[in-house]
């Protein structure tokens, strides 16, 4: 997988967690998993079509989904209901918008289809075992992670 498709994540992610979550982020170690995984319970799936087709999926335990939506809500969220829930996948919705137009202006092409929120602690996501997955693993500033699992291949 080639850096023009992650390196647009990475930096929209840095972007959008600390003009929306107030809060800086560091990178960890990038890394290839041969099947997706969910590293938590929650998960936030994001698909790609156009010049790069795949999916992106958030993973991260139910904990920092919640802290996530406490300040994306400004107020405590002990419990995942539909509007925090909502606030959770608008964050990624919001980090793979930024990672869109970056890939526009670079010259390829792509649209997202609307987040899917899914919660379960042995998530699998279908049709893509067999695909490997970049996954970066997104360190916040009070040690939580957030990883996002990265499938997608260049329609040539």
């Amino acid at each position: 997988m080639q850096a023009e498709f992650v390196n647009p994540i990475i930096e929209a992610t840095e972007y959008v967690v600390l003009s929306a979550l107030r809060t800086g982020i560091k990178v960890g170690q990038v890394f290839v998993r041969t099947a997706p995984s969910n590293v938590g319970g929650v998960g936030i799936c994001l698909g790609i079509t156009g010049k790069i087709r795949g999916q992106v999926v958030f993973s991260m335990k139910k904990s920092v989904a919640c802290e996530i939506a406490s300040k994306m809500m400004m107020q405590t969220v002990e419990e995942l209901d539909e509007v925090s829930r909502s606030a959770v996948t608008e964050l990624a919705n919001m980090i793979m918008g930024r990672s869109a137009a970056t890939l526009f202006e670079q010259g390829l092409k792509i649209d997202i289809t609307p987040p899917a929120f899914l919660l379960g602690e042995n998530l699998s996501y279908l049709g893509t075992s067999k695909v490997k997955t970049l996954c970066i693993p997104f360190i916040f500033e009070n040690g939580s992670l957030m990883e996002a699992q990265v499938f997608v291949a260049r329609d040539e």
